[in-house]
């Protein structure tokens, strides 16, 4: 299995068990960390959310027997991020969300033939200026032993189009011009 095979499942899993019962709106996959608070608005937009990240793999190391191969440490990420709702205060949404999922991912393997996970950590990181946009962020992470596939790598396609927006402000993300350019590549004739 691969990385994105395990987190492609723990979203699933999440999306079927949070969004009926949790009334979750939005349960994705995600790069990871947040940069700026800014990025947390607009993901904001729609919550409750679930947002699934891989936050690296460590301890490395082959393994025979009846699962042979590359085995690691991954680990994974579940941010919870809310905003208060009628009788729901955002902080109470966000620990009642954390506690439950506390229960899914214990035992989990995703389907995946996973080991069980382990190191299991919730930490709220609501900060003033996250506060100050209306919301909660909680992150709950683990650790997980999975078997490593090697990835197909697959050709990429022709570059065959360009577009620039030039945005010289800083900040108004306004662009002041726009390039597109599409390349074109020139047959070969034989004589």
């Amino acid at each position: 299995m691969s990385l994105e095979t395990v987190k492609a499942a723990i979203v699933q899993h999440l999306t079927t068990e949070y969004r009926q019962t949790r009334r979750v709106h939005k349960v994705e996959g995600h790069r990871g960390r947040f940069e700026t608070v800014d990025e947390i608005k607009r993901i904001a937009a729609r919550c409750p959310a679930l947002l699934v990240s891989t936050d690296g793999v460590r301890n490395l190391g082959e393994t025979y027997g009846r699962h042979q191969g590359i085995w690691g440490d991954a680990s994974f990420c579940i941010y919870v991020l809310t905003k208060d709702l009628p009788g729901q205060p955002r902080d109470t949404q966000a620990e009642q969300l954390v506690g439950a999922l506390a229960h899914t991912i214990t035992d989990n393997d995703w389907g995946c033939e996973a080991q069980i996970p382990k190191n299991v950590d919730a930490r709220n990181l609501t900060t003033t200026a996250i506060d100050r946009l209306g919301v909660a962020l909680w992150a709950i992470a683990w650790r997980q032993a999975i078997l490593i596939e090697q990835a197909e790598v697959l050709p990429l396609a022709d570059f065959e189009r360009l577009h620039i927006d030039y945005d010289l402000a800083e900040g108004d993300g306004e662009p002041v011009a726009t390039d597109h350019i599409i390349l074109t590549t020139q047959q070969e004739t034989t004589p």
